[in-house]
């Protein structure tokens, strides 16, 4: 789980109180926690029943951790590879702070965030339980022209040093997406379409103001009418392209070069081009729920999130089980009301209700979770047909990172903290964790064909063709020798160097999901399943995780997905909420958008 775009707006945002997300525009979580009376208060009530949870990502940990304090009984399994036994990672799925280590062992305060990396405060569920468990964030992660930030393109080089001020020629497709955000597609003779900043600002009012409800609603069918098959691409050619179909924002058309322009290097902070095939509300809803916008830097690694998750559940005496591997997991035929889970070593273990917090490649590939089962009758039945093919058919990105502890060389003022470019290495940060001496390059973070293409390439071969790279385009600066600089702090590459390819990785099969044109039915399939609690409808097993949230790579959508299933087990398991009228029961499972138009 990786947010995969830096800070798209080039200027702050004010302080603003939480905001809800335009798919659940009449819902905040952390409101919701709050009035359930805090970190140390039960959002509901179960009285002893047993729950299994596969998974010990964000949204398993998470539920885990709320059911636990409910009264149920609360077991969760997680599956680990041989590659994170051996990193010692903490628990956390794609929160996964790989920390380094001295040639004793001995941890250091360098981390390599092989997933998540980047917070925006309008995550506010994930806010809510970093400022419960003391976490801290920053702002100092080293977003593109915020530090020096040298920007490569079509051979040529420039140093980009002011964020409220695009690189010499992003001047058009700045100005344009600048004016779309700002304020959103004006229609001649007719009604504008709303603009990002709209949305932000009536998401803080409409889960208590019918009226400023009524208007998002309406505001977002419009966006799912008019945008919901077309890719990111279709639809800025709709907005800004030759063949525009309202007022082009900023008034200036955008050119086959614009766009790509926009596709290598965005706005000159991160190119779009491998993205331009995913659904444009997909991507666009991003900004709705301003995920874009003063995305914040966790200096002691986002996996202590499950970390104390995991440590109060197990205080609370929830059991886990780290490296279980799950293998199936079916309705019991023979004992009415439970589902039997089946371990990778044979043995089955029997529960009152199970959740299922994984990819949803995981969920068909490892789990058989989709597989059709026409035979047996629906109460008995995973998954209904229809989740199981949404489970199917979403698309799954593919990502690559790899970074490098080093000599923290940047403190030379010659070196730029970043590089962007449209040649093999997109995007190169250098992140400070505060060791005087030492720091940690990201050389490459990609995804979708960026990430696929580079894949038959072990980590070292990558490495060194990305510092082959890096050495035509620094050639002839004042800093033609950055690739030198690429040298492991310790002197041992095996040590200092962290690479993951998540779409190779197991249990994994992908990073996060990023919707394709025509695939919102699949999300709000997924994200909506829990719904079924205590219905005729109810097969007792409830799936979680950001892959069937509305939120890609972002942690908050993996905690909503686990906190929906946490209140679904509550209804299904006859408990009680601690608040009865506003819970995701009641305000999230119910559909607010029509999707086939």
């Amino acid at each position: 789980m990786a947010t995969f775009i830096p800070n798209l707006r080039p200027f702050a945002a004010q302080a603003v109180p939480p905001q809800a997300f335009v798919d659940t525009p009449n819902f905040i979580y952390s409101n919701w926690l709050k009035q359930s009376g805090g970190i140390n208060a039960p959002i509901g009530k179960l009285s002893g029943q047993s729950v299994g949870i596969v998974g010990g990502g964000a949204a398993g940990c998470v539920a885990a951790f709320e059911l636990q304090k409910c009264g149920a009984k609360v077991t969760l399994f997680d599956a680990e590879t041989a590659e994170e036994a051996a990193d010692k990672r903490p628990p956390g799925g794609r929160l996964y702070s790989s920390r380094y280590r001295d040639s004793n062992g001995v941890a250091t305060v360098d981390i390599a965030e092989m997933g998540a990396m980047r917070f925006p405060p309008s995550e506010e569920a994930l806010f809510y339980y970093l400022d419960a468990f003391g976490i801290q964030t920053t702002a100092n992660f080293p977003d593109p022209g915020k530090q020096p930030t040298w920007v490569y393109y079509k051979g040529q080089g420039q140093m980009w040093t002011n964020p409220s001020v695009p690189p010499n020629g992003f001047e058009r497709v700045w100005n344009g997406w600048i004016a779309l955000v700002n304020n959103g597609i004006t229609v001649p003779n007719g009604t504008a379409f709303w603009s990002s900043v709209s949305f932000n600002n009536t998401l803080q009012v409409s889960p208590t103001n019918g009226t400023a409800l009524a208007q998002v609603t309406n505001a977002w069918q419009r966006y799912i009418n008019e945008f919901g098959n077309d890719s990111f691409y279709t639809g800025l050619a709709k907005i800004f392209g030759p063949q525009h179909k309202w007022q082009v924002p900023a008034g200036a058309v955008w050119s086959a070069e614009d766009f790509t322009r926009f596709g290598t290097l965005g706005i000159g902070s991160g190119g779009f081009g491998p993205l331009y095939g995913i659904g444009f509300n997909y991507i666009y809803r991003l900004l709705t729920n301003a995920l874009e916008t003063d995305q914040r830097f966790v200096p002691g690694g986002i996996s202590q999130l499950c970390e104390h998750f995991l440590g109060r559940f197990a205080s609370a005496g929830g059991v886990y089980h780290p490296n279980t591997r799950v293998a199936h997991v079916k309705v019991a035929e023979q004992q009415p009301n439970t589902v039997t889970l089946t371990l990778a070593n044979g043995t089955k273990q029997t529960f009152n209700r199970v959740i299922v917090a994984a990819t949803t490649r995981a969920m068909e590939m490892d789990l058989s979770l989709s597989d059709a089962q026409p035979q047996l009758p629906p109460n008995l039945q995973t998954t209904y047909p229809n989740v199981g093919e949404a489970i199917n058919r979403i698309h799954v990105t593919s990502s690559t990172k790899l970074f490098l502890r080093t000599k923290k060389f940047w403190t030379n003022t010659r070196f730029p903290r970043n590089i962007l470019s449209d040649t093999k290495l997109p995007q190169l940060y250098t992140l400070d964790y505060g060791d005087p001496q030492s720091g940690v390059v990201l050389v490459t973070y990609t995804w979708e064909d960026d990430s696929t293409k580079t894949q038959a390439l072990d980590p070292v071969e990558l490495l060194n063709a990305l510092k082959a790279e890096i050495r035509t385009i620094t050639a002839g600066t004042p800093f033609f020798d950055y690739a030198d600089q690429l040298v492991p702090f310790s002197g041992n590459l095996a040590q200092d160097m962290r690479c993951v390819v998540w779409q190779s990785t197991k249990d994994y099969y992908g990073a996060f999901t990023l919707a394709q044109p025509g695939q919102d039915p699949y999300i709000d399939t997924v994200y909506r399943d829990f719904g079924k609690a205590g219905s005729t409808a109810d097969n007792l097993v409830y799936i979680a995780g950001d892959c069937t949230s509305w939120t890609g790579g972002w942690a908050d959508g993996a905690l909503q997905s686990g906190l929906n299933c946490a209140a679904g087990v509550i209804r299904s398991l006859g408990g009680t909420f601690t608040v009865s009228n506003n819970n995701p029961i009641t305000a999230v499972a119910p559909p607010r958008y029509n999707y086939y138009p």
